[in-house]
């Protein structure tokens, strides 16, 4: 990972609250088309999570292992470096655990020329559940994969295979999760469509995958990002995506991956294009109502981009005087609000790209900025922020009037409005959700929190809250179809 995306994923994690000081040089990677597998740019030094053998593609610590299912009941393990180098299978043993139905069988893995094999009576379904367990120079290694047989498409690495479970038991008077997504690594971004068809989510290392809605069921795993050429070798990187944003339309969704904006096909999880400059790590950004533009925040940068979501050409540059932290569209897209690190809000005139108002919303880095939608209860005159000052602030858009603040003593890095309803939800850095009324004041505090978690993204979903963590869980709160909470807040 270069320095800049560090910086992003520390900050994701609420591990930096005020920001990283920039290095005097980085050695970004060159982005590149889509590199052969094999022949001669095996020999080049790649950041590369894409098959090589028609399979599907997880990563442990540096190592990637891509498992394969054939149709004739095949199923083929090959084990690269984090270079995609092939490594020796001398000293590597292992297991692979399959699923067909209720039933669980372990079988030895052979050695081939390159890769591990065994052969397993062919499951009459579409897709395989797998644990892959293996010993690497006496070292453990294990993931788990859903696999398509004999196709390449649909398939996802590190993916909770028992779904989205049910808690065990829950507190009198408090709400409890619908059920919980248990993924191995931090769960950095996810997003609803405005559909409420489908919930996206990415995690550390091991890529983005789809879920439909309401039942929380896995649909499939999106292609891996094409190849990038290493100009120099790098640290041994961590995988970790900034935001995930659905056009309005619910046919695709932008990927922010360090400093790439990747446009994905949300029928089948393919890359369609990559869109825009990649001149920096992508710090947020968000999506016009009418699909046209995207507002775009990259670290060390004191102007937001205006991009064109079809092929990404600039369409207006927003510029602050210090850097840019957070960005979003009021809900016509005629308006973006665009967040500093030292807490300005400043609003621009999308059309004209000039700025028609500053706001100040504290000393310290605005993380969130969300706009209000317009319902038959509420009209579409405010917008909040939140930052790492710890405070929840309300505007009105047209006067720029600050109309409340509300302190909750710990830094907040997330917010988001419930769609046709009159709340807002806050996460901070200590795994804290809240609930807030349209002037801040707290209704629900949701108490599944986890010992050193963070709370890294949230969403709606009509009457439902989605969270992410930074222990891997992601949570779907069912809020009831007014969203009125339970009791007294906790």
């Amino acid at each position: 990972m270069t320095y800049a995306g560090l910086c992003a994923f520390s900050l994701l994690l609420g591990l930096l609250g005020f920001g990283c000081t920039p290095p005097e040089k980085t050695n970004a990677p060159t982005p590149a088309a889509t590199v052969p597998a094999t022949g001669a740019a095996e020999e080049m030094l790649m950041h590369d999570h894409t098959p090589h053998h028609g399979g599907v593609v997880g990563m442990v610590d540096d190592r990637h292992v891509e498992a394969l299912a054939l149709a004739d009941g095949t199923l083929r393990v090959y084990l690269t470096d984090r270079w995609r180098k092939p490594l020796a299978l001398e000293n590597v043993d292992g297991t692979i655990t399959f699923e067909v139905g209720d039933a669980s069988t372990t079988l030895p893995l052979r050695k081939t020329a390159d890769a591990l094999e065994a052969h397993a009576p062919v499951p009459k379904s579409v897709t395989v559940e797998v644990r892959v367990d293996l010993s690497v120079d006496r070292v453990p290694l294990s993931v788990e994969f859903l696999l398509p047989i004999g196709a390449r498409s649909g398939g996802a690495a590190g993916v909770p295979l028992e779904g989205c479970v049910a808690p065990a038991s829950s507190v009198p008077g408090r709400r409890s999760p619908r059920c919980t997504l248990s993924f191995t690594n931090e769960v950095t971004a996810l997003a609803t469509t405005p559909d409420a068809k489908r919930l996206l989510l990415a995690a550390v290392d091991v890529g983005t995958s789809a879920w439909a809605l309401p039942e929380v069921r896995l649909e499939l795993g999106w292609d891996a990002p094409p190849p990038l050429v290493m100009e120099k070798p790098e640290a041994p990187h961590r995988e970790a995506a900034n935001a995930i944003v659905a056009s309005p339309y619910s046919t695709e969704a932008v990927l922010a991956l360090e400093g790439r904006l990747l446009v994905y096909s949300l029928a089948d999880g393919k890359v369609l294009r990559e869109i825009g400059p990649g001149r920096g790590v992508v710090r947020d950004f968000d999506w016009s109502s009418d699909g046209r533009l995207l507002v775009v925040a990259r670290f060390y940068d004191r102007k937001a981009t205006l991009l064109r979501a079809d092929d990404g050409s600039i369409a207006g540059e927003l510029a602050l005087d210090d850097e840019v932290s957070a960005v979003a569209f009021d809900h016509e897209g005629k308006v973006a609000a665009v967040g500093s690190r030292r807490g300005e809000i400043a609003l621009f005139d999308v059309a004209s790209a000039k700025r028609t108002r500053t706001l100040r919303a504290g000393s310290r880095a605005v993380e969130a900025i969300v706009f209000s939608q317009p319902t038959g209860e509420a009209d579409a005159s405010r917008f909040w922020s939140v930052g790492t000052d710890g405070v929840l602030r309300t505007f009105d858009v047209q006067s720029g009037a600050e109309i409340a603040s509300v302190s909750l003593d710990a830094p907040l890095y997330r917010i988001a409005v419930a769609p046709h309803q009159r709340v807002v939800a806050t996460g901070d850095r200590f795994g804290s959700v809240r609930l807030h009324d349209l002037d801040g004041k707290t209704l629900e505090t949701l108490t599944d929190r986890r010992e050193g978690a963070s709370v890294l993204d949230l969403a709606f979903t009509g009457a439902s809250l989605v969270t992410s963590d930074s222990l891997g869980n992601v949570s779907v709160w069912d809020l009831g179809s007014s969203l009125a909470p339970l009791g007294p807040s906790h």
